[in-house]
C-alpha cells in the first residue's frame, strides 16, 4: 500500500523509528513534496490510510498551509469510503 511508502519515507527523512503525523513538518521541503506525492497518489486511488493522513496535515497545517475547507472534503470522503465496507 502506498500509505506504508508514505510511513517509510516519513521514517527515514526524520531518523525516527515510530513516527506520527505530526512528524511530516520536521521535513523540508523537498521531501514533504515527495512524502505528499505518495499521499496525493494514495488518496487518488481511494486508500484510507493516505486520505486520513491528508486529513489530519490539512485541518491542523503540520507541514502545509491549514485548510479546513480541504480537510472537511477529505474527511466527507473517507467517512463515504469507511460506510461503504
Amino acid at each position: 500500500m502506498i500509505h506504508n511508502v508514505y510511513m517509510d519515507l516519513l521514517s527515514i527523512f526524520t531518523n525516527k523509528r515510530f513516527c506520527t503525523t505530526k512528524d511530516f513538518k520536521l521535513l523540508s521541503d523537498d521531501q514533504k513534496k515527495l512524502a505528499l506525492f505518495f499521499l496525493n497518489d494514495g488518496a487518488e486511488q481511494n486508500q484510507i490510510g493516505c486520505i486520513d493522513e491528508l486529513e489530519k496535515l490539512y485541518r491542523n497545517g503540520w507541514g502545509v498551509e491549514k485548510n479546513i475547507i480541504k480537510a472537511d472534503s477529505l474527511k466527507k470522503h473517507l467517512d463515504r469510503q469507511m460506510f461503504k465496507k
